[in-house]
C-alpha cells in the first residue's frame, strides 16, 4: 500500500468513499457535476455503485484515488524538475 493510500484510509476509515465526499477537493467540481461525469465515464478514475439502483451513490475505491493522486504528483514532479534543470 502506498503512503498516499495509507493516508486516505486513515482519513476516511474505509476502503470506498462516496464520490460526493471527494469531488470538490480532488477533482475541483461540485457533487452534481461529478455525478454527471460519473454517468458518462468522464472522471479520471473508475467509480461504481454497490446496488443496481440509479439512486445508489457512486463510490470511489481509495486505492484508485491514491493512484490518481500519485500519478498527478509524478507528472508535476517531472515538470518541476524539467523547469528547474539539473543545476538547481
Amino acid at each position: 500500500m502506498s503512503n498516499t493510500a495509507f493516508a486516505l484510509y486513515a482519513r476516511f476509515g474505509k476502503a470506498e468513499v462516496p464520490l460526493c465526499e471527494i469531488s470538490q477537493e480532488y477533482f475541483g467540481i461540485n457533487s452534481k457535476t461529478a455525478q454527471q461525469k460519473a454517468r458518462t465515464h468522464e472522471l479520471p478514475l473508475p467509480v461504481f455503485r454497490m446496488e443496481e439502483s440509479q439512486r445508489a451513490p457512486f463510490l470511489v475505491k481509495l486505492n484508485d484515488l491514491a493512484e490518481y493522486i500519485d500519478k498527478k504528483h509524478e507528472l508535476a514532479r517531472e515538470e518541476w524538475l524539467m523547469v528547474r534543470g539539473t543545476n538547481h
